[in-house]
């Protein structure tokens, strides 16, 4: 059995400035090489409360605005403009009302559940060609990949 050598050890900051952005972390595989193993960490898990009622809000007003564009380009069954609006306006008063009604009363799901952190790796192959990737919300992971394989490690 071959010793493993560690290609490279990496830490960066990643805030939510971050957010759906590459990092890209180059490193060079030597010939020969049958398996890398990546270990990755992050935290935390969840953002903070203030944060997620943000993200949450935001998430409400651009779906309700587009079930306003969709109501009025498909129409609905009965109703003018005016009913088809109503429609997605009730839609964000109720959503609004359950999810961020609930969570300042304190009955409600906690909205930091609503909105995960989460880190993808990929891996691309030395021309750039993308090999794969994973999505995962554990905080720390291991993952493998061989020529005939890729997975997770427990």
């Amino acid at each position: 059995m071959q010793a493993i050598a560690s290609l490279l050890d990496c830490q960066q900051v990643i805030g939510p400035e971050h957010n759906q952005r590459h990092q890209r972390i180059s490193f060079c595989v030597p010939a020969g090489c049958v398996e890398l193993r990546v270990h990755a960490m992050y935290a935390p898990a969840y953002c903070d409360l203030a944060r997620a009622r943000t993200l949450v809000t935001r998430a409400i007003v651009e779906q309700a605005e587009r079930l306003r564009k969709a109501t009025t380009l498909f129409g609905v069954a009965t109703g003018g403009v005016a009913s088809q609006r109503s429609l997605a306006d009730a839609w964000q008063v109720d959503y609004e009302r359950s999810l961020l009604g609930e969570a300042a009363a304190g009955s409600g799901a906690d909205l930091r559940a609503l909105v995960p952190n989460l880190i993808t790796l990929s891996i691309d192959d030395a021309m750039g060609a993308y090999r794969g990737a994973c999505h995962r919300l554990a905080t720390d992971q291991s993952l493998m990949i061989g020529r005939d394989r890729a997975s997770r490690l427990a």
